[in-house]
């Protein structure tokens, strides 16, 4: 799609965003953050910024998808604060297919930086799919928070071991949610026999598989034509995703925070193009690149919230975004219907390293949810407002 020249000064939409970082320090969590540990890397050595060439491939579609609005503004950051370079921004898929193509791309150091959605990158590096499993963080700050856990640390170092330095997380739904045609499911089985898109190939084929449906994964940049030719019937996606074929599909469900599974996003890099950047290049990529996932879990969140304020629905036969209550979302995720076939698949997937950390990602995530309760978290005390002055600015630009 091609971006046409914006409507306002660059220097506006930076003071926009600039205002944004500022309220998201002001948060109510202080150890609320999208980033690993850095131990240092970000300490700017006394070198010379150079300039740097970044190509950035993402499996979504370009603003107002609440991630892609953020990769905007660190396109405009980096070309800024170091002068000469080029941000060239690749949605959904335009410069490889897949996340394992893009990933065996970066580990090349034919790409810069991969986006993308653990579930999907779990065929690169299975290990990923641990904490694509539904039902466990299930709190804004647990999902926040991911990158502190056990079972992320792994992933790092697998990752790392394979050329890739994951560098932070952001997560492009707190709703994931089914979007097909009305009525909205009340049961599993409403969905029985339908054809619906899986973005992993572990867990959601294995939770569509007991709700009776047959699991087709796909990416995203597919969805809208196999919608069209009737390949498939409905998808699972983010809210964000929804709005790229919400004509297609007029009803999206969701089963509250987390049920249907995390939709983290990691920021990932090649190893062999970071390490090849000096010191001070390498800190300022890193800085904005942690600052851009920062910024997108909380314009995710404010889509969240203002989708379900402008067309949320508690009517099955109304199309818009319902969000079903505790007692319908365990008919679809509850341990009668589900069982242990969900961890066994993942069990199944992994490394022999990795296979104890299957079980015990439940107890870790159940941790974290009680570390962090709902009404804690400074994501979700975001001023949405900023957020959708650009939402809407972007919208207008690339339509």
């Amino acid at each position: 799609m091609s971006i046409k020249k914006p409507r306002r000064p660059k220097a506006v939409v930076a003071a926009v965003m600039a205002l944004m970082l500022i309220l998201a320090a002001c948060g109510s969590d202080d150890n609320d953050t999208t980033a690993p540990p850095t131990n240092g890397d970000t300490e700017e050595p006394e070198e010379e910024l150079e300039p740097v060439i970044i190509r950035w491939q993402f499996d979504h579609g370009p603003p107002p998808h609440p991630n892609a609005v953020a990769a905007e503004w660190f396109k405009d950051q980096v070309e800024e604060q170091i002068p000469g370079s080029e941000v060239r921004l690749f949605y959904a898929g335009s410069l490889y297919s897949s996340n394992p193509d893009a990933l065996e791309a970066a580990s090349l150091g034919n790409v810069e930086l991969v986006n993308g959605q653990y579930g999907k990158d779990a065929p690169f590096e299975p290990t990923a799919g641990i904490v694509n499993q539904p039902a466990a963080l299930t709190t804004p700050g647990a999902i926040a928070n991911l990158y502190g856990t056990e079972h992320f640390g792994l992933l790092r170092e697998r990752m790392e071991a394979l050329g890739i330095i994951t560098l932070a997380n952001a997560s492009t739904s707190f709703f994931l949610g089914y979007a097909g045609k009305c009525p909205h499911p009340s049961t599993p089985d409403d969905l029985r026999g339908l054809n619906i898109r899986s973005f992993d190939t572990v867990t959601q084929p294995t939770v569509l598989g007991k709700w009776g449906a047959n699991a087709i994964a796909m990416a995203f940049s597919e969805v809208p034509s196999a919608l069209e030719t009737g390949v498939l019937d409905g998808a699972l996606t983010s809210v964000g995703g929804w709005g790229g074929i919400r004509e297609q599909t007029p009803c999206y469900t969701a089963f509250g925070i987390g049920a249907l599974g995390q939709d983290p996003y990691a920021y990932h890099a090649s190893k062999i193009w970071l390490d090849g950047l000096n010191g001070a290049t390498r800190a300022k990529v890193i800085e904005l690149v942690q600052a851009a996932a920062q910024e997108s879990l909380q314009f995710t969140w404010c889509d969240d919230q203002r989708t379900i304020r402008e067309i949320g629905t508690d009517d099955v036969n109304q199309p818009g975004m319902l969000v079903h209550p505790p007692e319908v979302v365990a008919l679809f995720y509850g341990a009668e219907l589900l069982g242990d076939d969900v961890v066994n698949a993942v069990r199944s997937a992994v490394a022999e390293a990795a296979k104890p950390l299957v079980a015990s990602w439940f107890a870790e995530a159940q941790a974290l949810n009680a570390s962090h309760p709902l009404g804690t978290s400074k994501v979700e005390t975001t001023d949405c407002a900023p957020y959708e002055e650009l939402a809407d600015f972007y919208t207008a630009r690339t339509s």
